[in-house]
């Protein structure tokens, strides 16, 4: 399943290299030199489980077990000036979707956390730059703000700029300052 990288990565992000490196250290040490029955996927997860925080035991489901797209779009942003700085307002919608095996689609409530990031400079599709800013910040189902503040001029905000989330339409998913 060509779903399962992806999945890694976005539960490295979120849980830290070290303890995913930890889970793939103890399922090799239970299964190297076991013979039948062998391991199965499900033993994988089972030690992601293990190191991983009850926080993010639903964020695991949904990316190994279930069929989950991810819906983030960001419908505005709003810049001011403060004190040598930039304050930035994000308005956001989050939605979440859970197809079943026939690709019929239900929303499903959201709650996950979401890097955004922004860049100083203009970055171009495919183009890779370091941005300014990049956290995560918890986003749930339905309109939201995102409120923070940076020290460099943005030009371009960004969800989820390393497609840690499989998301059904990216390109509602960065917008441009000041256009």
């Amino acid at each position: 399943d060509n779903k399962w990288p992806l999945a890694f990565y976005a539960v490295q992000n979120l849980i830290g290299e070290d303890r995913v490196n930890q889970a793939l250290r103890s399922y090799l040490e239970k299964f190297r030199l076991k013979g039948a029955p062998f391991p199965t996927s499900r033993d994988v997860l089972n030690e992601l489980r293990s190191v991983a925080d009850e926080s993010h035991q639903d964020l695991i489901t949904d990316l190994f077990e279930k069929i989950v797209l991810f819906d983030f779009q960001i419908v505005g942003v709003d810049v001011v000036d403060v004190d040598g700085g930039y304050a930035l307002t994000i308005d956001v919608a989050a939605h979440k979707f859970e197809a079943d095996e026939f690709g019929n689609e239900a929303e499903r409530p959201c709650r996950v956390y979401v890097d955004i990031a922004v860049y100083s400079e203009r970055v171009g599709e495919g183009e890779e730059r370091a941005p300014a800013y990049l956290k995560s910040h918890l986003l749930e189902t339905g309109l939201q703000t995102v409120e923070f503040r940076m020290d460099t001029a943005p030009s371009l905000v960004e969800i989820d700029p390393r497609y840690h989330l499989l998301d059904r339409t990216r390109f509602n998913n960065r917008m441009a300052i000041g256009e």
